[in-house]
């Protein structure tokens, strides 16, 4: 005999059921209506909707891994257009630029700006490099393995502690003064900074093209070993410290590069941002070296070196 509960409770599960089901239809039927009204906003807001601006950065986006070709695509100027070379020296501080460049195929050359006076930061150390080849080469040694991987670091990975050990390794602040005269530096534009604050020498962009020169130049102090040596620490700097001059060198050509910056404490936290390059231009190879000093931020002393760059690359290709 079947229990009454268990019939009272059947039915009642049984009519639960029910309600449940039509509820459950209820809400179907609606939820379609209403996707059918709203269309796809809906699925515009899972992602992010192709007008909106990339989100600003502080630094620079990375370059493309290290190769030894060009970046493929140029690096950043906010203006359409660039402005002429005078326009853009016009526009910065007093003593805020200098810069100057040679094409080696045609001996077009160029310097513009300070003449003295610019802060070198970590392209200096294009000159500790030359210096310590140079005496190394003269005693007629090779480089120890010490030597040859804190050359590596100063120069790939900019280690401003590798170039301490360097400047020592070297002889120190009276050597290294005494060494730029062989190299070919005039010491009354460059001014070694004091005791061992390599980075607050100062010089100008036309000096910095004599240490370019003796790079490839066959009657450079450096032999054609030390050469080959620096162009290849050069060549491979590390990712993201490919900007400066590459961005005015040939598609997929092979470049050479040396940046500096630096936030100054004596000129209240302004940048100095510098860039020392050998590329190719038209499949011309042209030396460049853009100095700044005075700037508001690194990211757009970069951008300012870049369209000095590519003006001053124009003038002389």
């Amino acid at each position: 005999m079947t229990s009454p509960r268990r019939d009272i409770n059947a039915t009642v599960g049984s009519a639960a059921l029910s309600v449940a089901v039509v509820v459950t239809v209820v809400l179907l039927v609606s939820l379609l209506v209403h996707a059918r009204s709203t269309g796809h906003d809906s699925v515009r807001g899972l992602g992010t909707s192709s007008s909106s601006a990339p989100a600003t950065k502080s630094t620079p986006a990375p370059t493309p891994t290290p190769t030894s070709s060009a970046p493929s695509t140029q690096a950043t100027t906010t203006d359409a257009t660039d402005n002429s070379l005078s326009d853009l020296i016009g526009d910065a501080p007093s003593g805020g630029v200098s810069v100057s460049a040679v094409n080696l195929a045609t001996g077009k050359h160029l310097s513009a700006g300070a003449t003295h006076g610019m802060l070198e930061a970590s392209v200096s150390k294009i000159a500790l490099l030359e210096i310590l080849l140079l005496e190394r080469q003269d005693a007629g040694k090779l480089l120890t393995p010490n030597e040859d991987a804190q050359l590596t670091q100063m120069i790939e990975h900019s280690s401003n502690e590798a170039a301490d050990e360097v400047f020592e390794l070297a002889g120190g602040h009276a050597t290294v003064v005494a060494e730029q005269r062989p190299l070919g530096l005039d010491t009354s534009i460059t001014i070694y900074g004091p005791g061992n604050l390599w980075g607050l020498t100062t010089s100008s962009a036309a000096q910095q093209i004599v240490l370019l020169r003796n790079l490839v130049d066959d009657d450079s102090p450096l032999n054609d070993a030390s050469r080959e040596y620096a162009l290849g620490l050069l060549k491979h700097v590390e990712s993201d410290q490919r900007w400066g001059a590459p961005v005015a060198a040939d598609k997929n050509s092979t470049y050479y590069v040396k940046n500096g910056w630096l936030a100054v404490d004596d000129d209240h936290d302004l940048w100095a941002v510098n860039t020392d390059g050998i590329i190719t231009v038209g499949g011309h190879q042209v030396l460049i070296s853009v100095m700044t000093q005075h700037g508001k931020t690194f990211s757009g002393g970069i951008a300012y070196v870049e369209k000095l760059v590519k003006a001053l690359v124009a003038e002389v290709t």
